[in-house]
């Protein structure tokens, strides 16, 4: 789905439809791997502090940071920040190989 939401972007999708599958595509896949974990509710912060404990990598550091907590609520966003965004999803999604009933301690 990843690549799709990728190439839809790329095709002259709307950004901020882009970013709404972007967003979708990242908590459902959370919700898969991590089902003991309370998960529906995390946003901002907390949200980030989730993807951070569960990543190697922490791809989600630094000016993705920002990036990540706000881009949920924005309609356009630079091409240079969405490919970072996108390189940072792929990353994480990465990190977290399919793996039934894991939790993390938030």
């Amino acid at each position: 789905q990843l690549t799709q939401i990728e190439q839809a972007y790329q095709q002259g999708e709307d950004t901020g439809v882009c970013l709404m599958k972007l967003g979708l595509l990242l908590k459902h896949y959370a919700i898969i791997q991590f089902p003991q974990t309370q998960l529906r509710h995390l946003c901002g912060e907390q949200w980030l502090v989730f993807l951070q404990k569960t990543s190697r990598t922490r791809p989600f550091l630094d000016e993705n940071e920002v990036d990540m907590i706000y881009f949920p609520y924005q309609n356009t966003i630079t091409p240079s920040v969405m490919s970072k965004l996108l390189a940072a999803v792929r990353q994480w999604l990465m990190d977290n190989p399919h793996r039934s009933y894991r939790s993390i301690r938030l």
